[in-house]
C-alpha cells in the first residue's frame, strides 16, 4: 500500500518527530502543502478541506477527511469569535 502524508510548511517544520514516525511505522511519501499523484491512502495534516475532497472525489481514503477539517474549522472560529466576545465584556 501508498500512502501519502500531507503537511502544510510551516506545520511540517514543527513536526518532525511525527513526520518521521509516520515515515518509519507506515512507509508514507511526504507532500508539502499539495499532492497530485496517486496513493491508497492520503492523511491529510493540512487541515483544509479542498484538499480531503479531492481525494475523496477520486474514491482514495482519507485520514482526516474534509468533514473533520470543515468542522475543526467552524469550531475554532466560533471559539475565537466566543473567546472575542467575552474578553470584550470582561475588559468594558
Amino acid at each position: 500500500m501508498s500512502g501519502v502524508l500531507i503537511y502544510s510548511e510551516k506545520e511540517a517544520k514543527r513536526n518532525t518527530f511525527a513526520i518521521n514516525k509516520f515515515k518509519e511505522e507506515l512507509g508514507v511519501t511526504l507532500a508539502i502543502n499539495d499532492y497530485d499523484g496517486t496513493a491508497d491512502f492520503i492523511i491529510n495534516r493540512t487541515n483544509n478541506y479542498k484538499i480531503a475532497e479531492k481525494f475523496e472525489k477520486k474514491g482514495i481514503r482519507v485520514f482526516n477527511p474534509s468533514s473533520l477539517s470543515k468542522l475543526a474549522k467552524t469550531t475554532s472560529n466560533f471559539a475565537t469569535n466566543l473567546w472575542r466576545k467575552t474578553a470584550l465584556k470582561f475588559y468594558r
